[in-house]
């Protein structure tokens, strides 16, 4: 039993949580698939106006006290609900959520609502928005570079401390910079449209490049050109992170004592076999699947086997194989470790 962060969950098992908070969360559905209903019929009967609302959402957001985005998303499952009744049941079943819903929304007719509820079963928001993409595919996004204009109230770093004290730098995020990582936008079943800002180092650099690149790629495609820079940066990444080469070496003997260092040879066939993804099984035979933060995790710990062989190594995300350390060695002794920066990849 791991040792609980809170007084109300003293001597409950991890089982026990889990199976609990399945529990909740169906009931949950049930419950959001009875709101969902009363609003639709609220808003059939058009009862807000008996409530001097204007409007459904104005009568969500400051009568029953929605946030906007809750009241809007409920507001739009509510009316499709109403529509097609089969989105209830399968918001009742877990099966679908609201973001989901208002997703498939304008897409959904009387033929085909039930192919597209069928394919958006268990899927998350990004997925759902790739089926919509597919369903009606958007115009390429054009090659552009332009110079973004500084905002008037921008704020710098104050010369004076005394301004410093008087305009302190906002509170950092609670959420982990893996949380706020930008994705592509699908525009279609084969397309993405990809935005960023870029700083003017880089903006030089672009331009450089495709002046270079004129001969082969003659109108500056910007696509073509990050794709080929990508080809490049991946199979650096790769070389470094994972051993991979075009004319990998044989093995060498292991040192005696032998080193925490996963041999090169041996980094590529657990890259290659586990196929660049965590492999951590729950107990219920759900795969993990992540490709973030990768590390190299002993299934046997190398702090007792002291050997590297690539059938006793797997691949982890750093939240799993950090997981699996404490599991073996306690929480005390990996925070332990983290504190003496212990290297990352090899925590197992």
């Amino acid at each position: 039993m791991t040792t609980s962060l809170s007084p109300r969950f003293k001597g409950i098992c991890d089982q026990d949580l889990l199976e609990t908070l399945k529990r909740l969360v169906a009931k949950s559905g049930h419950l959001e698939a009875e709101l969902l209903a009363h609003i639709a019929e609220v808003d059939a009967r058009k009862l807000y106006l008996r409530e001097a609302c204007s409007s459904m959402f104005v009568y969500c957001t400051q009568v029953l006290h929605f946030a906007e985005s809750a009241a809007y998303h409920r507001i739009s499952a509510a009316r499709v609900a109403r529509r097609y009744p089969p989105v209830l049941e399968r918001l009742k079943g877990g099966e679908l959520h609201l973001a989901g819903i208002t997703l498939l929304a304008p897409h959904l007719t009387p033929e085909n609502h039930r192919e597209l509820l069928a394919r958006a079963k268990h899927r998350s928001k990004r997925q759902v928005e790739q089926v919509v993409a597919e369903l009606g595919p958007k115009p390429a996004a054009p090659a552009k570079v332009r110079k973004l204009p500084v905002p008037s109230g921008s704020r710098t770093q104050p010369e004076r401390p005394e301004l410093a004290r008087a305009n302190p730098a906002p509170l950092e995020s609670p959420f982990p910079t893996s949380a706020r990582r930008p994705r592509p936008v699908p525009l279609g079943a084969e397309r993405f449209k990809i935005q960023f800002t870029a700083t003017k180092e880089t903006h030089n650099k672009l331009c450089e490049i495709q002046a270079l690149l004129r001969h082969q790629i003659p109108n500056g495609d910007l696509s073509l050109i990050f794709d080929k820079a990508l080809d490049l940066l991946l199979e650096d990444v790769k070389r470094k992170r994972f051993g991979r080469t075009a004319r990998p070496q044989a093995a060498r003997e292991t040192k005696n004592p032998p080193s925490r260092h996963i041999p090169a040879s041996i980094r590529r066939d657990v890259v290659q076999r586990d196929g660049g993804r965590c492999r951590y099984t729950s107990p219920t035979g759900q795969l993990c699947g992540s490709r973030d933060f990768l590390e190299f995790h002993h299934v046997e710990p190398w702090a007792r086997a002291r050997r590297h062989a690539a059938s006793e190594i797997v691949l982890m995300c750093r939240a799993h194989n950090q997981y699996e350390g404490e599991r073996v060695f306690g929480r005390e002794h990996m925070e332990c470790c983290s504190s003496r920066n212990s290297p990352r990849g090899e925590l197992g």
